[in-house]
């Protein structure tokens, strides 16, 4: 009867122990996330995505391997940062990044062998750029989106299978130079947040599209219109642009 007793007063010490342990631990758990929480910038949309590079650029190059997608946005403050979600990001591995005269140069390296992670990779922009504007885009094997641009120049050069995705805020657009080879996609198209006709007025186009790829712009149309093409490459474009082509 005693060793009943004693035995049963042991496994309610062991069971108020760990109730103790695990109410410690939460508490310790939440105030940490608190913390962590109070420090973050109530403004800043992408809070959930650290900082591994802050220098000013104007061009961007990058080698990609198409590991996961990579989106500009405009900002006043440039910076280069990665999710705090890809559990597989390594620093300078998974993905390098540097500056040099105004060129930003990205490499992105695969380091997960899991097929349901490079899925989960490919579909979500996990690494994000910024800066007050990207003059020139220069691509191998990426997956790339300019998000709401607002200048009036581009130069735009891809190789290898990459993907291209261009939305911009001002309808009225200079200059705008591309150069796709071997398999590549681009689409060049007012935002969704831009409330004016989805029309897009270009000063001067000069494209070359060659190998595979392909160009989308049927919602714009330039006065001065250039286009160099091989027989198995594909180029959308309006009407009105296919009939200033052939004058």
């Amino acid at each position: 009867m005693i060793f009943k007793r004693t035995a049963l007063k042991l496994s309610t010490m062991i069971l108020l122990v760990t109730l103790i342990l695990i109410t410690v631990g939460l508490f310790a758990t939440n105030l940490a996330l608190k913390n962590k929480y109070d420090k973050l910038d109530k403004n800043d949309k992408y809070w959930d995505y650290k900082t591994i590079l802050s220098q000013p650029f104007k061009h961007v190059k990058v080698t990609g391997g198409n590991v996961t997608q990579i989106e500009f946005e405009p900002s006043n403050k440039p910076a280069v940062r990665v999710s705090d979600y890809w559990k597989e990001y390594k620093k300078d591995t998974t993905v390098r990044a540097y500056v040099k005269d105004d060129t930003l140069y990205i490499s992105l390296a695969e380091t997960s062998k899991d097929a349901g992670v490079k899925d989960w990779q490919r579909s979500n922009s996990l690494v994000r750029i910024f800066s007050p504007e990207l003059l020139s885009v220069d691509g191998s094997d990426v997956t790339m989106i300019l998000s709401d641009i607002k200048q009036k120049n581009l130069n735009v050069n891809l190789t290898g299978r990459s993907n291209l995705f261009i939305h911009t805020l001002n309808n009225n657009f200079d200059t705008f130079n591309i150069v796709q080879r071997d398999s590549c996609v681009t689409n060049f198209e007012m935002s969704d947040d831009y409330k004016g006709p989805k029309k897009i007025n270009f000063q001067h186009i000069k494209a070359d599209v060659f190998d595979h790829s392909s160009l989308n712009i049927r919602n714009g149309y330039a006065d001065d219109f250039k286009l160099n093409m091989s027989d198995s490459s594909f180029v959308m474009l309006s009407g009105k642009s296919i009939n200033r082509l052939n004058k």
